[in-house]
C-alpha cells in the first residue's frame, strides 16, 4: 500500500509526506482489535522496517518525506509508542509524527478512565512532544491544554468537514490562535478534498458557536482569507516537515495561480482576492499548478488526469460490484 501511494505520487507529480500508521489495539488498556480491524494490525518493527525500506527506495527525491503516524493513544500502548519513536528518531531525529487526539467525547472519557488523564493532557505530559508532532483533530480539550499545546511547537491538523461529518465537536480555535498555536488543515476521511472549502467551515464553524463574525482577522490583519490561507500553509509546511507555506527565499516552489478571469475573482486583488477565494472558491478557481518548481497543471487540467480517471472509475466499480 505504501509503494502504491509513492507510485501514485511520483506518477502525478505530488510531494507526498507518507506516515506508515501503528495501529494495533481497538481501545485503551490493550484492548483485542476487532475482527474487522485486523487487517490493518501493525507493530513498531513493521513500521520501523517499512521506513526503513522506504528511505531506500526514495533517497534523494525532493518530493518524498517519511515519517510515522502512532495512529492514537487509543490504538497504542504506551510501550509501542515508545519504541516508534525511539525507532524513528534514530532513523531520522527530524522525521513527522502524527496522531489523532482527543476527537471524540467518548475517547475522551475513556482516556480519562485509563489513565486520569485527558489525551492531549496525557500525551504532553509523557511524551517530548514538539515541533516534529501533528496532533490531529485535538477537538475536545481544556484552556490549559490549549495553551500547553501551543507552547508546544506542535503543529494541530484541523479537519473541520470531516469533524462536522461525524459530529465530533468544534476546536477552540480562537483561543488556540490567540496563543500564537501553529495549525494545518486536513481532510481525515476525505469527505471533500477541497483546502478552501475546510478553511470556509473552520471560520464559519467559530462564528456559528461564537455569535460573531470575522473570527481569524484582527486590526492589524484584517483579511480573514489572507490569515487564514497563510498560517495554514505554514502550519501544514511544518507538519509535513517540509521548506514549504511561504514566498520567501530556500521555500520550495509549491504554487497556486488563480484564474483572474473567474468571475467570482473579477476586480478582486491582493487581500481581498483571498477573502473572494475562501468565501466562494473551489478548485474551479484554480488555473496552474507549481510542485517543486514544475508546472504540473495547467488552465486547469493534468496531462494525466483523463487517463488517470479511467483507471480509478475501473477499479472502483470492480470494489463495488
Amino acid at each position: 500500500m505504501a509503494l502504491s501511494h509513492l507510485r501514485a505520487a511520483q506518477e502525478t507529480g505530488i510531494a507526498i509526506t507518507l506516515l506508515p500508521s501503528l495501529y494495533a489495539f481497538s481501545n485503551f488498556g490493550c484492548e483485542a482489535l476487532a475482527p474487522e480491524q485486523r487487517r490493518f494490525a501493525t507493530t513498531p518493527d513493521a513500521i520501523l522496517s517499512m521506513v526503513s525500506d522506504l528511505r531506500n527506495i526514495c533517497a534523494g527525491d525532493p518530493n518524498t518525506r517519511l515519517g510515522v503516524a502512532p495512529h492514537s493513544l487509543r490504538a497504542v500502548s504506551p510501550a509501542m509508542l515508545k519504541d516508534l519513536l525511539t525507532g524513528i528518531a534514530a532513523l531520522d531525529p527530524t522525521a513527522p509524527i502524527h496522531i489523532h487526539a482527543a476527537e471524540q467525547v467518548k475517547e475522551v472519557n475513556d482516556c480519562l478512565s485509563w489513565s486520569e488523564k485527558r489525551p492531549v493532557d496525557w500525551l504532553l505530559s509523557n511524551i517530548p512532544v514538539d515541533a516534529r508532532w501533528c496532533l490531529v483533530h485535538c477537538t475536545h480539550t481544556t484552556a490549559v491544554e490549549i495553551e500547553r499545546l501551543a507552547a508546544s511547537g506542535a503543529t494541530t491538523g484541523l479537519c473541520p468537514i470531516s469533524e462536522a461529518n461525524r459530529g465530533a465537536g468544534v476546536f477552540a480555535f480562537l483561543r488556540y490562535r490567540e496563543k500564537q498555536g501553529l495549525y494545518g488543515i486536513g481532510g481525515d476521511s476525505h469527505v471533500t478534498q477541497t483546502p478552501v472549502e475546510e478553511l470556509r467551515w473552520l471560520e464559519y464553524n467559530q462564528r456559528l458557536i461564537l455569535r460573531r463574525r470575522n473570527i481569524a482577522a484582527s486590526a492589524e490583519r484584517p483579511s480573514v482569507g489572507s490569515n487564514l490561507w497563510s498560517e495554514a500553509a505554514a502550519g501544514g509546511a511544518r507538519a509535513l516537515a517540509r521548506p514549504a507555506g511561504a514566498l520567501i527565499p530556500g521555500m520550495r516552489a509549491d504554487l497556486v495561480v488563480l484564474n483572474s478571469a473567474h468571475v467570482n475573482l473579477a476586480g478582486r486583488h491582493a487581500d481581498a482576492l483571498m477573502d473572494s477565494l475562501l468565501f466562494c472558491g473551489s478548485d474551479s478557481l484554480v488555473r496552474h499548478v507549481m510542485v517543486g518548481g514544475r508546472w504540473l497543471v495547467r488552465d486547469g487540467h493534468h496531462p494525466a488526469e483523463e487517463r488517470i480517471a479511467d483507471r480509478y472509475r475501473q477499479v472502483k466499480e470492480r470494489l463495488t460490484d
